[in-house]
């Protein structure tokens, strides 16, 4: 049996996440998935938009047989920490083949050439980034720019700059520091570039998705499918104040048919057997 491995945070989980749930299990092989998530902060920090137990059931329900907490201490670490530590945890599970993960530029071969640079740091590079970090630069800029000036190539600003191309530089990093068996893949993020007050079919990100949650007019009138009624329900028990309000106004208002809306952060079924009764004149 091939297992391959994912990290991530769901934060919230939309239809991306299940893309790259199936698409992993497609290029990998695998047989199953194992997930390694953030618990209630996240990276910078944050606090999660949802707890960890909803964001884990709804992972559940969306197929994936295990979800792992990566501690705190990783989660809300810088990216070469929160890699570091999902990826000695998938290694230290014995049974993980592969990770599988999201990149802006989608290329394998480009992250591990930067990626390999970073790790072994040869002596030209390392007189670059000294040369910067004495000109009082932070560290990531001026390792961005160290590698840029190494490289010579300036089609690589753009992969040096975007979040999850750095995660994935990062994964790629910890396999080697780690020597460790598990092969890396990625695949290529799907990214909305619409305002958050529109909604849109399938493949949102979570910027567009968190946008949304966070704008409870937008909500009061077209609340995202995003939850099974029993999710939903619980995640409004208080922990989003704003989300909340919106989210109770909606769910006492609408008729029967204006909740069969189109699934867009969790792109689950609805059971409409229990939703709630249609409104009354």
């Amino acid at each position: 049996m091939k297992i391959v491995g994912l990290i991530t945070e769901y934060n919230p989980f939309h239809n991306g996440h299940l893309y790259h749930i199936r698409k992993a299990k497609e290029i990998t092989g695998a047989d199953a998935v194992i997930v390694v998530m953030s618990g209630n902060f996240v990276q910078r920090g944050a606090p999660a938009i949802m707890p960890k137990h909803i964001r884990a059931e709804v992972a559940l329900e969306a197929g994936v047989p295990l979800v792992l907490e990566l501690p705190v201490c990783f989660s809300t670490g810088s990216a070469e920490y929160f890699a570091a530590g999902a990826v000695s945890l998938l290694e230290h599970l014995g049974c993980i083949d592969s990770i599988c993960f999201g990149s802006e530029c989608g290329d394998y071969d480009t992250l591990e050439k930067i990626a390999l640079a970073a790790l072994h740091e040869p002596e030209e590079y390392k007189k670059l980034l000294k040369r910067y970090l004495a000109q009082g630069i932070s560290f990531p800029l001026a390792r961005q720019w160290a590698l840029l000036e190494y490289f010579h190539d300036e089609t690589l600003r753009k992969v040096l700059e975007q979040p999850n191309n750095i995660l994935g530089i990062e994964y790629i990093k910890a396999l080697y520091r780690s020597n460790s068996s598990m092969k890396a893949y990625t695949i290529k993020r799907i990214v909305s570039c619409a305002p958050a007050t529109v909604l849109l079919p399938p493949s949102e990100s979570f910027w567009h998705m968190r946008g949304i949650l966070f704008t409870w007019k937008t909500m009061n009138k077209k609340a995202p499918a995003c939850l099974t009624n029993r999710v939903f329900l619980k995640f409004c028990s208080g922990w989003n104040v704003k989300f909340q309000r919106s989210a109770f106004i909606f769910w006492r208002t609408p008729t029967r048919s204006a909740i069969r809306f189109t699934p867009m952060i969790f792109p689950l079924c609805l059971d409409t057997s229990c939703s709630p009764r249609q409104r009354t004149p």
